[in-house]
């Protein structure tokens, strides 16, 4: 059976009831970035390691108490006038995709492209949204990278690693992101 994220929209859905109580504007803070749509932010709402060698990032798409009433999150194609009613199904509004998100380890400064999921792997919310958001309201999407190499120990301390994201429709990237550390292999336990 195949697992599905749901910790990120269920964090999505508390962070939208804490934004609520704000009403004074309010720059973007760690972890998260003003878009080009005005009022509307990215987030970086988990980050997991995965199987494969992969870090999953849920990027969440967060419109403030600023944005507009209504925020369409898409790509609506032009109409060429006078086009037949029968025809306008071929001119439906199409999804953004953050598949084009590059990731920077900050420490070395190589630079990761996204990697498609693995196929038979488990299930994540896609890199695609289409939606309209209103004031106070979120959506989740996920992408994956390749897992950067951890940092070589310092007095046999391994400091944090942190990565910046860089996604479409971005003002900036996103900067400073802490990735969890590899998990240690599990000590080999012997039966006597």
């Amino acid at each position: 059976m195949k697992q599905i994220l749901l910790l990120p929209l269920i964090f999505a859905l508390s962070v939208s009831c804490l934004w609520a109580q704000q009403s004074a504007p309010v720059g973007p803070g760690p972890g998260e970035v003003d878009t080009t749509w005005r009022g509307i932010r990215y987030q970086i709402a988990e980050i997991d390691r995965i199987p494969g060698n992969r870090l999953v990032f849920a990027v969440m798409l967060h419109a403030t108490p600023q944005a507009p009433i209504s925020t369409f999150i898409g790509i609506q194609p032009v109409i060429p006038p006078g086009t037949p009613a029968r025809m306008l199904v071929k001119y439906a509004p199409q999804p953004i995709s953050i598949a084009s998100a590059v990731m920077t380890d900050e420490a070395t400064m190589q630079t990761y492209q996204t990697l498609n999921p693995i196929p038979g792997g488990p299930n994540y919310i896609g890199a695609d949204l289409l939606t309209t958001l209103h004031p106070n309201s979120s959506s989740v999407m996920t992408i994956q990278f390749l897992s950067p190499p951890p940092p070589q120990p310092v007095n046999g301390i391994i400091p944090k690693q942190t990565v910046s994201i860089f996604l479409p429709n971005a003002r900036g990237p996103i900067t400073h992101v802490v990735i969890p550390p590899p998990t240690p292999p599990a000590a080999s336990t012997a039966k006597h």
